[in-house]
C-alpha cells in the first residue's frame, strides 16, 4: 500500500514537473511575443495535474506508455517486511513534512490577515465604487488603510480586502484609481485563490525542485497578466501613468507576506514597467501555435490512462506468480487420510527463520 502511494505521488510530481518545465521553456523563448495569459493556462493545467490524481482518461495519455506505469516497476523482493518498512518510512517522512508545511502556511496566512485587518482603518472612496461597477464585481470589497504596509496588497479570498499604505495621499486620486483597478482584476481572476493553491502544491511536492521554480515564475506571471488586463481597461494612452504609479508604490524589499498574498508593488517592478512602457505586438500565429501545443501537452500529461485497470491486474498476477516466500501452517496427520507417518517425524519440520517471514514444510510420506 505504501509503495503504491509513493509511486503515485512520484508519478504526479514528474508529470506536473514536465508541464511546468515546458512552460518555463516557453516563457523563456516567447515571453515578449505572446500574452502572459497564455502561460497562465499552462500553470492552471500543471496545478490541476498535481492536485487531482484522477482526470479524464484518453488513449493519448502519456501514462499509456510512460515507464512509470510499466509493470517492470513492480519488483518482488525476497524480504517483504524490509521492503514494506522502507516504503512506509519514505511515505511517513513525506507526510510529516507536508503536514508541517501546510499547518505553518495556514497559521501564517491567518496571522497576515489579522495583522493588516486589525491595524487598518476602513475608508470609503468613490473610486472603489467606480472600479466595482466597471469590472462588474459582485462581491463586497472592503478598503483599508494601514501603516504596516508600504505597498498596496490584497488579502482574503471569500471576503477580499484591499490594504492601502498610509503614505498614499488622498489627493493622489489617479494613482488610487489604478491601484483599485489592479487589485479588482486580481479579485475578478481569483488570483489570491490561485496563489494559495500553488502554495498548497508546493507544500505537497516540496521534494521537487522544478515545482519550486514554477511557483516563483507563477507569481511573476500573475502580476504581469494583471498588468496586461489593467492596460486594456484604462486604455493604452494611460500606460505611462500606470507605470509611474507602480514605481511610486514600489518597495525595495519583498515582505514575508508576499508568498501568500498578491501585492501591487513587490514583484519584478523593473520588468513589469519595461513591458508596460514598451509593449510588444503579440504574434497571432505564434499564439495559435502555442495554444495548439497547450492542447497537446494537456492531452499527453494531464489525462489518465485507459489501461490502468488492466495493468493493475497484470501486476497482481506477477506478484502471485513470482512470490518467493511461502507460508504453510503445520499439517496434522490424520488416520483417515494416512495409514502411517514416518518414524522420527512427530510433526512438521521448520526451516530456519528468515528476516521477515518463516518457511514451514510438512514432510509426510505416505506408505
Amino acid at each position: 500500500m505504501f509503495q503504491q502511494m509513493v509511486m503515485a505521488l512520484l508519478t504526479l510530481s514528474i508529470l506536473g514537473g514536465i508541464i511546468g518545465a515546458l512552460n518555463l521553456v516557453l516563457r523563456l523563448l516567447f515571453k515578449k511575443m505572446v500574452s502572459k495569459t497564455i502561460f497562465m493556462f499552462f500553470w492552471g493545467i500543471m496545478f490541476l495535474r498535481l492536485i487531482i490524481p484522477f482526470l479524464l482518461k484518453t488513449p493519448f495519455s502519456a501514462l499509456n506508455w510512460l515507464f512509470l506505469n510499466n509493470t517492470t516497476l513492480c519488483s518482488v523482493s525476497q524480504n517483504i517486511s524490509r521492503e514494506n518498512f522502507i516504503w512506509k518510512t519514505v511515505f511517513l517522512i513525506w507526510l510529516g513534512v507536508t503536514i508541517l508545511l501546510i499547518i505553518s502556511i495556514c497559521f501564517l496566512y491567518i496571522l497576515v490577515c489579522h495583522y493588516y485587518t486589525l491595524s487598518g482603518k476602513c475608508v470609503k472612496n468613490a473610486s472603489l465604487d467606480e472600479m466595482v461597477t466597471k469590472l462588474k464585481l459582485k462581491r463586497k470589497i472592503i478598503l483599508l488603510k494601514s501603516s504596516n504596509t508600504d505597498s498596496p496588497l490584497l488579502i482574503g479570498i471569500i471576503h477580499p480586502k484591499i490594504i492601502l499604505p498610509d503614505r498614499l495621499n488622498d489627493n493622489e486620486s489617479q494613482t488610487l484609481r489604478y491601484i483599485l483597478i489592479h487589485e479588482g482584476i486580481h479579485i475578478q481572476k481569483l488570483d489570491n485563490l490561485q496563489k494559495m493553491l500553488s502554495l498548497f502544491c508546493l507544500c505537497i511536492y516540496w521534494f521537487n525542485p522544478i515545482i519550486w521554480v514554477c511557483y516563483f515564475a507563477f507569481g511573476k506571471d500573475i502580476e504581469a497578466s494583471c498588468d496586461e488586463k489593467v492596460i486594456k481597461v484604462i486604455g493604452q494612452e494611460y500606460r505611462v501613468q500606470y507605470a509611474n504609479s507602480l514605481l511610486d508604490m514600489a518597495t525595495a524589499r519583498r515582505g514575508w507576506h508576499s508568498a501568500m498574498v498578491v501585492s501591487f508593488g513587490e514583484s519584478s517592478i523593473k520588468g513589469r514597467v519595461a513591458a508596460i512602457i514598451s509593449p510588444k505586438k503579440f504574434s497571432r500565429i505564434l499564439t495559435i501555435v502555442i495554444m495548439l501545443l497547450f492542447v497537446d501537452i494537456t492531452t499527453l500529461f494531464a489525462t489518465g490512462s485507459l489501461e490502468d485497470s488492466n495493468k493493475t491486474n497484470i501486476i497482481e498476477k506477477s506478484k502471485s506468480k513470482f512470490q518467493t516466500i511461502i507460508q504453510s501452517p503445520p499439517i496434522k496427520a490424520q488416520s483417515s487420510n494416512f495409514d502411517s507417518v514416518k518414524a522420527g517425524l512427530s510433526g512438521p519440520s521448520t526451516l530456519p527463520n528468515y528476516k521477515g517471514e518463516s518457511l514451514t514444510l510438512a514432510l509426510i510420506k505416505q506408505q
